[in-house]
């Protein structure tokens, strides 16, 4: 056979609302400028559900059409007889990520694929300590949410994919044989998605015993439609030559499996996770903070690419607005924006003391700075308002230079305050604060930057704060461009017609002196969001 196939007919349910067993005929798309189709599957009957696979070529390539996401497939539905049932016709229904089902280290199967994969945009996390920190949470209190994949893997699929803390079933110190035992969660939790990282404390055990609990794992997650990520056992600085020969043995393993489960793939951490040039193959410096737990980096060399393999599942959410009115509405625009000003418009807000004579801020926001014990006196601090390039449209500008002896929560920040929602919202609703930021690096002498969403119930504040952590490691490299994301902020039950709320972005220096600072930070968007499942 050639290195993989395609079942188009696994991409539909077995029978219909109405119990008829359904299957494609037929898949064709429009040829460009025409209404002429060009058919890239055709059945005559449903006999053989997979009558004509389409089958890639000895290097692994299915057709080119498959990979241009500009096209739109067209299925017509049949039943056994041959009746015409319904045509469904889809944006990217068939993407170019099953259409790869091996690697370099297994060859493609034969395998259908058991339905449309992931069945949603909840990601699961099983394994031991390394999956288990650093995920959002709910937590009323002022929490930082994020320094490993529950914080990267949404904010670099631009929130196409979601976690929180109940997805989170990673148990510091557990075995594979404990992990196995918690399978059942995840079933239970409806995650269309489980990313497993299993093994590393297993090393120096029974590989056997490994593997047949990885397989059981993997099995159960499969036969349950769920899309299961696995992730080999991280480079470890402590491992003897035991160790490093035991965890290379798993892995390999751990690779073969691409060709065994439907609905599996197989994703190495970033190269840059592991010191090439260390004869023990040790995890890179900045990446660990004991040698086997990664810090907020090092989960970002995790993270990116199993994220940039979901990038292409799911569709990015909407996050940047198109304009001042996309506004949350009821049944209408629900993932539209609470507040009024997401694009940063106008120049009406507040500055205080300390910036640059002719500073702009965006309206109804106030812009500040809090010394905290440090000392800000010999930074050069302005604000302004610009055009961002890649949007077209306008954008915060955040600009310091000089001097800067740092303290506690010695910060410049951005403030909206006192947003009421008065019309949109009841006690119990869930809101989240995200901003769309361009941090450019080298940002030496910055501790963090944080988005901090706070509801104001009765006189009493709850806040939830995310990506200072994550993003801090990278900030005095190569700086950061993305997406900030709050975890979901239920709204107490004394939030009513006047309750307030307020959003902060805030850029930490270190608790120590900075000479010679010079950069700045642009925000894009500034957006709160009510929560829709």
């Amino acid at each position: 056979m050639g290195a993989g196939r395609i079942y188009i007919a696994a991409y539909m349910p077995a029978i219909d609302l109405t119990g008829t067993p359904v299957g494609f005929s037929e898949l064709y798309f429009y040829k460009d400028g025409t209404r002429e189709p060009e058919p890239v599957f055709q059945s005559p009957s449903l006999d053989d559900p997979h009558p004509q696979p389409i089958e890639a070529d000895a290097n692994g390539h299915f057709p080119p059409v498959f990979a241009d996401r500009s096209k739109v497939f067209c299925a017509v539905v049949t039943s056994p007889t041959g009746d015409v049932i319904n045509h469904f016709k889809q944006r990217d229904h068939i993407h170019p990520g099953p259409l790869y089902p091996g690697d370099l280290y297994g060859a493609a199967p034969a395998l259908p694929f058991k339905g449309t994969v992931p069945a949603n945009d909840l990601v699961a996390f099983l394994g031991d300590s390394i999956t288990g920190s650093g995920i959002e949470n709910y937590l009323e209190s002022i929490r930082d949410s994020a320094r490993g994949m529950g914080f990267w893997v949404p904010t670099l699929t631009r929130q196409a994919f979601r976690t929180h803390q109940n997805l989170n079933f990673g148990v510091a110190g557990d075995p594979t044989a404990s992990i196995a035992a918690r399978v059942d969660y995840v079933l239970q939790s409806g995650a269309g998605t489980c990313v497993v990282l299993a093994g590393t404390n297993d090393i120096g055990m029974s590989l056997d015993a490994a593997k047949d609990n990885l397989a059981t794992i993997f099995k159960r997650l499969t036969d349950a439609n769920i899309l299961t990520i696995a992730v080999p056992i991280l480079p470890r600085s402590i491992d003897a030559e035991i160790g490093r020969k035991w965890r290379h043995a798993l892995n390999h393993w751990l690779h073969q499996q691409a060709g065994v489960f439907p609905n599996f793939r197989v994703i190495d951490a970033d190269p840059a996770f592991g010191d090439p040039l260390a004869p023990d193959g040790r995890p890179a410096p900045y990446c660990t903070y004991d040698g086997v737990h990664p810090m907020s980096l090092g989960s970002y060399y995790i993270s990116r690419p199993v994220a940039q393999y979901l990038s292409t599942l799911r569709p990015a959410r909407p996050l940047q607005t198109d304009c001042i009115h996309d506004v949350f509405e009821a049944g209408l625009n629900e993932t539209g924006c609470l507040n009024q000003n997401p694009l940063m418009i106008g120049n009406g807000g507040q500055v205080f003391e300390g910036f640059a004579q002719g500073s702009e801020v965006a309206n109804k926001w106030h812009i500040a700075r809090s010394e905290g014990g440090g000392d800000v006196s010999k930074l050069e601090m302005s604000a302004s308002k610009i055009i961002y390039p890649r949007t077209g449209l306008p954008a915060q500008r955040l600009a310091w230079k000089g001097d800067v002896i740092g303290g506690w929560q010695t910060h410049l920040g951005l403030t909206d305050y006192d947003i009421a929602y008065q019309h949109h919202l009841q006690p119990g609703d869930e809101i989240e604060f995200i901003v769309d930021l361009d941090a450019h690096g080298p940002l030496d002498g910055v501790a963090c930057i944080a988005a901090i969403l706070t509801a104001h119930d009765d006189g009493h504040d709850r806040s939830v704060m995310a990506g200072s952590s994550s993003v801090g490691d990278m900030l005095k490299g190569v700086g950061y461009s993305g997406v900030l994301r709050t975890p979901a902020l239920a709204l107490g039950p004394n939030f009513r017609a006047g309750s307030t709320v307020r959003c902060d972005i805030w850029v930490y220096f270190h608790n120590a002196p900075g000479h010679g600072l010079d950069a700045c930070i642009d925000i894009i968007s500034a957006s709160v969001r009510k929560v829709v499942a």
